[in-house]
């Protein structure tokens, strides 16, 4: 390959270099020297012990798992709004309301076939009796049997819904007091989209703000059968 004389007398790239002072402007293949040298530039890297080529895999590597965990939150939907805002009441501490950090990820809805269907087909869990008094009645875990033998006495088409908080429309903040406390005021209300008052002694989660929809239902609702005494039987996962 010929290139005029006096261009890129010093040329050097891709293991080539132009011979200084060439005359007849020729390339020639590097010398041993250089091509150590060369090598040897390739491979610097300023972090100490370390080669550019090692650093390139580490981030590589790196960048690999986070994508991975990414990927894996999001197939298992676990990629949720920012966790709730705790608070003891004053009637739990005997001052003012204290932070802490526990709250339960799975509430439950005890409804009967005709008002399930309502429920899956307007998007919302919301009862006649939740119209009327301006809040979601949920429960704990331990609560659907009381809940059950006070307000679905005999009822054979019962069924348990299970709800995710985790689903629930945030930021959300829980007041964790007993029954007979105040109703959360709306100035504490509309700190949050979605206030979860847990009076937790008897079980009863009330929920204000946003709906709960129902894509926040955990699995399919269960149907809960009267036992031969005329208890409900409710299922052994509870």
């Amino acid at each position: 390959m010929y290139i005029p004389r006096g261009v890129l007398s010093n040329y050097r790239t891709f293991g080539v270099r132009m011979k200084k002072g060439t005359r007849t402007g020729r390339v020639s293949q590097v010398l041993e020297d250089d091509k150590l040298s060369s090598r040897s530039d390739m491979n610097f890297c300023p972090i100490p012990h370390t080669t550019r080529d090692q650093v390139w895999v580490g981030v590589g590597v790196f960048t690999g798992v986070c994508v991975a965990q990414a990927v894996r939150a999001l197939l298992s939907n676990r990629i949720v709004a920012e966790q709730p805002n705790v608070l003891l009441a004053p009637s739990l501490t005997g001052r003012g309301p204290v932070m802490c950090t526990a709250s339960p990820q799975r509430v439950f809805k005890l409804a009967v076939k005709r008002d399930c269907d309502a429920f899956a087909a307007s998007g919302r869990i919301e009862s006649s009796l939740d119209k009327a008094d301006g809040f979601i009645h949920l429960s704990d875990s331990s609560s659907p049997p009381k809940v059950a033998s006070l307000f679905f006495k005999g009822s054979e088409d019962l069924y348990l819904i299970e709800i995710d908080t985790t689903k629930l429309k945030g930021p959300t903040q829980w007041i964790v007091g007993k029954m007979g406390d105040e109703t959360p005021s709306k100035s504490i209300t509309h700190a949050a989209s979605t206030t979860v008052h847990y009076l937790i002694a008897d079980g009863c989660v009330h929920v204000y703000g946003a709906p709960v929809v129902w894509s926040a239902v955990a699995r399919e609702p269960c149907h809960v059968p009267l036992g031969p005494d005329g208890v409900h039987q409710m299922p052994a996962w509870l």
